[in-house]
C-alpha cells in the first residue's frame, strides 16, 4: 500500500537513557517513525511511542542514541521574571539560542481540557517547537509548545431575571510563547510511556468564573456556583447538544461546578465515549441534556473555531471606530501645529 509521508521540522530533548526523546505532538503530527538528527551531526529512524493531545507532548524511541538524557528540574514554582534559553533548530539550524524572561506563574491554558503552561516573553520561531527551555542553571525547566497569538482581554456580561442575556469579550493581540513545564512533562511522558498515549475528555468550550448572587429565592439560576460559556468549538460536543455562549453550566455529571478549573478537570478525567449528563441555565431557564464526550486529536486542537456572539463583533467595530476618532483628532492636532 501506499505511505503518507508528512515532512515538519521540530526539536527534541533527550528523557532518559533508553533513547528516549520527548517533543511535540504537533512535530511528529500522524506519523509512527520521524527522523532524528543530533547537534553532532548523526542521523537515526525514531518510533513514535505515543502522544497526549491535550499537553501536545510525545514521545520517540531511538534505538541506537548514546545521548546523556537533560537535567529536568522537578520545580513547580517558576518565579515570573526568571531569566530563560530557548535552545532549537530554529529555521532548520541546531543549536540556536534565544532569550526571554517568564511572564506569569504557571497556569491553565484554555478552558477546556487545558494544560498548565508557562508563558514567556521568547520569540518562537519555526523550528523551535519541542525545543528545551533552560534556566539560569542549566536545568530543563520546561519545553516549548508554541505561542499565543490572541488572549481574551475582558469580559462583558448582561443579567436579567437571573441569568446571562448578553455575553461579549473583547480580545487583544499577545506575542507571548507558551511551555509545557517540566513537572507536568514527566508524569505525563511516563503516561504515554506506560499506556502508549492518555486520551483526555473533550467537551469543546470556553469558560470564565461566574460571579452572581443568589435571589430572594435562592433558585439555582441566579446561584453563586457555575461557570459561563463564552465560546463553543464549532463541531465539538458541547454545540451537538447546543450549548451557546451565555449559558451557565453548573453541574457535569454528579458534581456541582465551582469554577474553570474544576469544569477542565471533570472533563479531562472523564473517558471519551462515556455520556454525562450537564445541567445549565440559559437565561431563567433550566435545562438538563446528556452530551457524549469526545477525545481531543492535535488535530482538533488546531483547528478548533469558536462561535461567539454577535455583539463581541460590535464591540470589536466600536473599539476600531474609537481608535480612528482619536487618530483623526491627533491629525488635525498635528496639522494646526504644523
Amino acid at each position: 500500500g501506499d505511505r503518507m509521508v508528512s515532512r515538519s521540522v521540530g526539536t527534541g530533548v533527550v528523557f532518559d537513557r533508553g533513547g528516549l526523546v520527548v517533543t511535540t505532538a504537533s512535530v511528529v503530527g500522524y506519523a509512527g517513525q520521524v527522523e532524528v538528527g543530533t547537534a553532532g551531526g548523526d542521523k537515526f529512524v525514531g518510533e513514535v511511542v505515543g502522544i497526549d493531545p491535550a499537553s501536545d507532548l510525545a514521545v520517540v524511541r531511538v534505538e541506537d542514541l548514546k545521548a546523556r538524557p537533560a537535567p529536568f528540574s522537578r520545580k513547580q514554582d517558576i518565579a515570573p521574571g526568571s531569566l530563560v534559553f530557548v535552545i532549537g533548530n530554529s529555521y532548520g539550524r541546531l543549536p540556536s539560542v534565544s532569550m526571554g524572561i517568564i511572564s506569569d506563574v504557571p497556569s491553565p491554558l484554555g478552558e477546556d481540557g487545558g494544560e498548565t503552561m508557562l508563558r514567556m516573553s521568547v520569540t518562537a520561531s519555526p523550528g523551535n517547537t519541542g525545543a528545551p527551555i533552560v534556566n539560569a542553571g542549566g536545568e530543563v525547566i520546561g519545553l516549548l509548545v508554541g505561542r499565543l497569538s490572541m488572549q481574551p482581554l475582558s469580559y462583558t456580561m448582561r443579567i436579567r431575571d437571573g441569568g446571562v442575556h448578553d455575553f461579549s469579550q473583547l480580545i487583544q493581540p499577545s506575542n507571548m510563547s507558551v511551555g509545557l513545564p517540566a513537572y507536568r512533562l514527566k508524569s505525563i511522558a511516563e503516561d504515554i510511556i506506560r499506556g502508549g498515549g492518555k486520551r483526555p475528555g473533550y467537551l469543546g468550550v470556553r469558560v470564565v468564573e461566574s460571579s452572581f448572587s443568589p435571589d430572594a429565592a435562592g433558585s439555582v439560576s441566579a446561584g453563586a456556583e457555575g461557570v459561563v460559556i463564552t465560546g463553543v468549538v464549532t463541531g465539538s460536543p458541547a454545540e451537538s447538544i447546543g450549548l451557546e455562549p451565555g449559558d451557565i453550566i453548573w453541574r457535569f455529571g454528579g458534581d456541582h461546578v465551582e469554577s474553570p478549573g474544576a469544569l477542565r478537570e471533570k472533563v479531562a478525567a472523564t473517558a471519551p465515549g462515556n455520556v454525562i449528563t450537564i445541567s445549565f441555565t440559559r437565561g431563567s431557564q433550566e435545562h438538563v441534556r446528556n452530551v457524549r464526550i469526545a477525545s481531543l486529536t492535535p488535530e482538533q486542537l488546531r483547528r478548533a473555531t469558536y462561535k461567539v456572539r454577535p455583539e463581541e463583533i460590535d464591540i470589536r467595530i466600536q473599539m476600531i471606530q474609537n481608535q480612528i476618532d482619536r487618530m483623526e483628532k491627533e491629525l488635525e492636532r498635528l496639522e494646526e501645529a504644523r
